[in-house]
């Protein structure tokens, strides 16, 4: 199962439906790792950290492509609804686990999810990781300005409607990636309301789920990140959250795959305790 790292294969959820499922490393090391990506990216902008946790940590990665999102075109730019996304993260891990405990990566706007299929089903989790967490944005526990300007100026119209999400893009778009980005077709750049409204559901009700998380929390914080003030976020990650770890990683808020290095030598040294 992509041994060669991040080749694609099908990944089946319940009502039939069909997503991709990327891997890297190797399928039989005894420390499975999930990563989720963000609201508009995909599985395959993970594949700088996949490859860097695989190599430097010795585990096996895995992403797929969230309902609607990457190569999934049915309901693209929608949402299934929160109920049926944790459900898909938690039938995710029992794939990809194999009977055995995974750890469990949340990037940005995914950690919603990640906090509730780890608060759902914690016999499924060995230990908890969130990067660049947008509970952590401005000003509040739980800010996303972003978010309710885009669903309010959404409102009256049809929830089936694709609207353009340029209040999100800056998100995306940093001044080295800008081209790249420009050219991945699998990012979403049409969203129907709903999708914004379920992150938003999803970060509220994440964080009130922390407490009842029992795997071991981290939280990874950019230092050059250009959406999250560290100054604000560690406290929300010390005390709303409850992190064990919170720790400063270097690079902007869409360049992961820069910081892989880091991040898997940081997470070997103090999830895995190598």
């Amino acid at each position: 199962m992509g041994a060669s790292g991040g080749d694609y294969m099908p990944l089946g959820f319940d009502h039939g439906y069909v997503t991709a499922l990327r891997s890297w490393g190797d399928p039989a090391a005894a420390d499975p790792v999930l990563l989720l990506h963000g609201l508009l990216g995909h599985s395959g902008m993970l594949e700088g950290l996949g490859r860097a946790l695989a190599e430097r940590a010795s585990v096996t990665c895995f992403a797929y492509d969230r309902r609607g999102t990457g190569t999934c075109l049915e309901g693209r730019g929608d949402s299934p609804g929160l109920d049926r996304t944790v459900e898909d993260v938690i039938q995710a891990a029992r794939t990809v686990g194999r009977g055995r405990p995974i750890h469990l990566f949340g990037w940005c706007g995914s950690f919603g999810f990640a906090a509730h299929a780890a608060a759902r089903a914690p016999e499924l989790f060995s230990t908890f990781t969130l990067l660049a967490p947008f509970f952590a944005w401005c000003d509040g526990p739980i800010p996303v300005a972003a978010m309710k300007k885009f669903v309010a100026r959404a409102e009256g119209k049809p929830t089936d409607e694709l609207i353009d999400g340029p209040d999100f893009w800056p998100f995306l778009v940093d001044e080295p990636r800008r081209a790249a980005l420009a050219r991945d077709e699998r990012i979403l750049r049409k969203i129907t309301p709903r999708l914004p409204s379920l992150f938003l559901e999803a970060a509220i009700a994440g964080a009130e789920l922390a407490p009842q998380i029992k795997a071991p929390k981290t939280v990874m914080i950019a230092k050059g990140d250009q959406i999250i003030d560290s100054t604000k976020s560690r406290p929300v990650a010390e005390g709303l959250f409850g992190a064990e770890n919170v720790i400063d990683v270097a690079g902007p808020h869409a360049a992961w795959h820069a910081s892989g290095p880091e991040i898997a030598d940081t997470f070997a040294r103090t999830a895995l305790r190598r």
